[in-house]
């Protein structure tokens, strides 16, 4: 069987994908650079600052959404997965099981068992128990289990209660061009930062810009509670993750 709603949730997360690369391609073109006279000692300073405002809140949104959807997809394939194996189960609330840890999935599948038991017949329980040995075995859905899940799971779960921050991370500035009293030039680039916009960065007494550069933006989101970031390029291959654990639950669904 395919669960085709679960396929659908994964392309439109792809979808949102390809319209935040686009959003991120313009960024660098949206910064200005301004070229200030440091009062001190006379020196010039270029003052790169991000000219977009509603990038973040933007971006914010976007990952919030492709989140929500990758983690619908496997809340699709759940709930027939719950029906087949244990008949005349209440569907309509269920939402995946993704746990902090492989012993807490363990322990909530056998705080349920007791229910089953008592309402429905032994070889639903059975079914239950597959069930749990498939996910521990195959899926993973737990911190340190399958990374793609787990951080999908952490993006959906804070972007319920908060707007997400993503963090732009500076990868550089090229091409910056400088010339001195004597004619001589010089070309500079920069080592990347996480310093927030407006970024300072002060020439040598002496020298003159000619170019300012250009500046190249990554940008990083949050994926765990110890602050771990990574960079939204992770996000088109969880998708593929995705789809590969939606592959793996059709195939036990059809053996169930």
């Amino acid at each position: 069987m395919r669960f085709k709603q679960s396929r659908l949730k994964i392309d439109w997360a792809n979808h949102r994908i390809s319209e935040l690369e686009s959003r991120l391609a313009v960024l660098p073109d949206r910064v200005s650079g301004v070229i200030e006279i440091n009062p001190n000692i006379g020196n010039e300073i270029i003052k790169y600052e991000l000219e977009d405002r509603t990038a973040y809140s933007d971006i914010a949104l976007i990952i919030g959404e492709i989140a929500h959807n990758l983690k619908c997809s496997l809340d699709y394939a759940w709930a027939p997965i719950l029906t087949k194996a244990i008949p005349g189960i209440d569907v309509e609330f269920v939402k995946f099981p993704v746990h902090r840890t492989k012993d807490g999935l363990i322990a909530a599948f056998k705080g349920d068992e007791p229910k089953i038991l008592k309402k429905l017949p032994t070889v639903s329980l059975d079914k239950w128990r597959r069930i749990l040995d498939f996910l521990i075995g195959d899926i993973k859905p737990y911190e340190g289990g399958d990374d793609a899940i787990w951080t999908v799971h952490y993006i959906n779960r804070q972007d319920k209660h908060r707007l997400l921050t993503p963090t732009f991370q500076y990868s550089g500035v090229s091409g910056i061009q400088l010339e001195n009293e004597m004619g001589e030039t010089e070309q500079r680039g920069t080592w990347g930062t996480t310093h927030p916009f407006p970024y300072y960065l002060s020439i040598g007494l002496g020298w003159h810009v000619k170019d300012k550069g250009k500046v190249a933006i990554d940008v990083m989101f949050q994926c765990g509670d110890t602050g771990e970031a990574r960079p939204v390029d992770m996000l088109r291959p969880y998708c593929f993750f995705f789809l590969q654990a939606i592959e793996r639950l059709e195939t036990f669904f059809d053996a169930l």
